[in-house]
């Protein structure tokens, strides 16, 4: 519970934002944060935990004349994270984004001609305004400085159609609350096999035997509920003892396929090696996979 009382609440926020995060670091947690230009302190101080601040209070993002502006780059991996959805407006406050932090990254941005404007004074060019952090233990965090962005007001306000759903900012905010609770954006793999021309998923391999290592990918699609082929994954093999001894780029074996599949010779050293696949992707779970061999 949130102390009442500004005094109280600034007294208390330390403690406030360690319980947050402890509670973050338990599997299948997620937050979201959502603020406007008169965002407080606390908020500002969370926000920083997962390599995101707000442009000083009180500022707006504006195009010169209006402060309610068009978003215009959408920055998605694809769009089985986010459609390419055009005319998405934006009212509210910007956010920068620490470079050095590698968790975070802009989900939505704001044109080159925009701005983030206090008392005149330009401090933010092209302003962020939807970032996304994902953990290492795959859970998620969004930040945004707009209040207005997915209200019934903005969304009614922005439908082509008589229906809500044709709105832009109702297509956006519905796959943004997807992504953050885990409903897209999942990966997983199986069907991880070795062999050789002799054995299928042997313990132990001779030295310099030509092998075969191959692994699917696959996507979960909620509209139909089913784990779809991951396509166009940019992923390595790792054949590790101490260090990577192979780091190989491991290709689909044709698209549409869930299969990736590489072919490499095991060397001639002996000892416990492994097969190493660790796919990191911003948007999507991250892949820890992992199988042992001995020569």
């Amino acid at each position: 519970m949130v102390p009442s009382g500004i005094q109280s609440f600034t007294k208390y926020s330390s403690s406030i934002i360690k319980d947050f995060l402890e509670f973050f670091d338990s599997p299948e947690k997620n937050i979201m944060i959502i603020a406007d230009p008169a965002v407080l302190p606390f908020t500002r101080k969370f926000a920083n935990e997962f390599g995101v601040d707000f442009d000083p209070q009180s500022s707006t993002v504006t195009n010169g004349i209006s402060s309610s502006i068009i978003a215009t780059e959408l920055l998605a991996e694809d769009e089985s994270l986010f459609s390419k959805t055009k005319g998405i407006v934006y009212e509210g406050i910007g956010l920068q984004l620490n470079s050095k932090n590698p968790y975070v990254f802009p989900i939505l941005k704001s044109s080159e001609s925009d701005y983030s404007e206090n008392k005149g004074e330009i401090i933010n060019e092209s302003p962020v305004l939807v970032a996304g952090y994902q953990g290492l233990n795959n859970n998620r965090v969004t930040i945004t400085g707009s209040t207005m962005m997915c209200s019934n007001m903005q969304i009614l306000r922005t439908a082509t159609e008589p229906s809500h759903t044709s709105s832009p900012n109702y297509i956006f905010c519905e796959e943004l609350i997807e992504w953050n609770f885990g409903e897209s954006g999942i990966l997983k793999a199986v069907n991880v096999q070795h062999k050789s021309e002799k054995e299928v998923m042997p313990t132990e391999y001779p030295i310099k035997t030509d092998i075969e290592y191959s692994i699917d990918l696959l996507q979960w699609n909620k509209k139909t509920g089913k784990w779809m082929t991951f396509n166009n994954a940019d992923a390595q093999l790792e054949f590790v003892m101490i260090d990577p001894y192979y780091r190989i780029t491991l290709p689909q074996e044709k698209v549409g396929y869930p299969t990736y599949k590489v072919s490499l010779r095991t060397p001639d050293r002996l000892g416990v090696f492994h097969f190493k696949v660790n796919y990191t992707r911003k948007g999507y779970t991250t892949l820890n996979v992992a199988t042992k061999v001995r020569f």
